[in-house]
């Protein structure tokens, strides 16, 4: 059996410049046309065949930011997790690239499509966090079986994508207050450049919600950082919220970074008093930790509806139903541990 070594032997080249030629080229190894020419008449003269790769490539956009000054991977870490179990189970490799908004626009901008999609080895995609229109063209092309797994605008794909239900999230937080006896509740939302499903979705359950409780919805935003340290202006608006006539007895956050936000505010306040609840789905631990109840929202269980998404796919060549998952709600019961609330965990098959 010829190897890439045989190759590379022939053509008196690295193995690291014949790898990337028949890889279909890296970032980080340059050659000249005429090395390429070469590469492939060696490949050729010693009837070289590469071995079918059966690998899973994941593609994850960070956003306006260098994924190198971003800690994304902590966001990703459940999915990837449970990826990366599947994936050994079926014996296929795992590749992972991350991209920045403004690299991919760039990329695409010359025609140039992400190095991932030049990858002979790759049998399929599964992509996340902020996706360009122009990607799924370039997937398209290259007839590359891709999922889309919670990117900025899951929830509006009907086929090939996975999401939370953010909606019921939203209510499901909500109505828990509601039912501990809660009738002002503050819902602290986020403000992004890149807004992602989950911000409006969360948003408009808690309004209907609290209205369908006959309550008035309140609802201020919050400018996340990764320090989770609230912003000056957004504590003396929240300082102004708590000292007046009619301060909310319970706050609704948007995620587990900007409730510890709040929990750091309310101990500058002095505002213990005030109710902690948040959604959930990197760091359940640290709510548990901080006694924040929060909805739990299945992103272990997401990776892997997302692997196995991408191999029905793969066995079909047919799209595949658009899954939506639904959390549980955790609340501290004791000193001992958490319980579950009645509404309990829920994924299904297609769009609700």
């Amino acid at each position: 059996m010829v190897t890439i070594d045989d190759v590379a032997r022939r053509a008196g080249l690295s193995k690291a410049v014949v790898s990337s030629v028949i890889g279909g080229g890296s970032s980080n190894v340059r050659y000249s046309e005429s090395t390429r020419r070469k590469v492939l008449r060696a490949a050729s003269e010693l009837d070289y065949k590469p071995r079918v790769a059966h690998g899973i490539g994941i593609i994850h956009c960070v956003g306006s930011k260098d994924p190198h000054q971003v800690d994304w991977v902590h966001w990703l870490s459940p999915m990837l997790a449970s990826i990366h179990t599947e994936a050994l189970a079926d014996n296929k490799l795992v590749s992972l690239f991350s991209y920045s908004a403004a690299e991919l626009d760039r990329l695409l901008a010359t025609g140039e499509k992400p190095q991932i999609l030049k990858r002979r080895k790759i049998d399929g995609l599964i992509v996340s966090g902020l996706l360009d229109r122009n990607l799924v063209g370039h997937m398209a092309e290259s007839r590359v079986p891709y999922i889309l797994m919670n990117i900025n605008d899951s929830h509006t794909h009907w086929e090939d994508s996975i999401c939370f239900d953010e909606t019921f999230t939203g209510g499901q937080a909500t109505r828990f207050l509601i039912e501990r006896g809660h009738r002002r509740i503050l819902h602290v939302s986020v403000r992004w450049t890149n807004e992602h499903y989950s911000v409006s979705g969360r948003r408009q359950g808690y309004e209907q919600a609290m209205t369908d409780a006959g309550l008035a919805p309140q609802v201020i935003e919050h400018f996340e950082n990764r320090d989770a340290l609230p912003a000056a202006e957004f504590l003396c608006e929240l300082r102004e919220i708590l000292t007046g006539p009619e301060p909310p007895t319970a706050i609704f956050a948007y995620n587990e970074v900007v409730a510890t936000g709040i929990y750091r505010a309310l101990h500058q306040l002095a505002s213990a008093r005030v109710e902690l609840m948040a959604a959930c789905w990197q760091d359940p631990r640290g709510m548990a930790l901080l006694g924040i109840s929060h909805v739990e929202l299945p992103a272990f269980e997401m990776g892997k509806l997302a692997f196995r998404m991408l191999l029905e796919k793969l066995t079909t060549g047919q799209p595949v139903p658009t899954i939506c998952l639904r959390g549980v709600v955790r609340r501290l019961q004791d000193a001992d541990g958490w319980e579950n609330s009645r509404e309990t965990a829920d994924g299904g098959r297609t769009k609700s």
